[in-house]
């Protein structure tokens, strides 16, 4: 129980730093586009990493997970819908 436990916290810790990473990727997105550097070599690496990485899914595994190990499966997936519709 331990040995899962442990990997369930290093996946979330994963999965955080990650949405990190995509976050301050989107920021410097934002900040090139502003000050007019959309058409830049730098702007389509930043997008490359951005768009065209695993985010996503590594984001939706870690999200099955939750739900898969929640307690109140009918309250997660509630809140599910609420999120596709905001």
């Amino acid at each position: 129980m331990t040995n899962k436990t442990n990997k369930g916290e290093e996946m979330s810790k994963a999965t955080k730093l990650l949405q990190t990473q995509h976050d301050v990727l989107a920021d410097v997105i934002n900040w090139l586009d502003t000050n007019k550097f959309s058409n830049t070599k730098i702007r389509e690496s930043v997008d490359l990493v951005l768009n065209h990485s695993d985010f996503y899914e590594i984001k939706q595994i870690q999200e099955d997970k939750d739900f898969l190990n929640s307690e109140n499966k009918k309250e997660l997936r509630e809140l599910r819908r609420e999120e596709k519709r905001a």
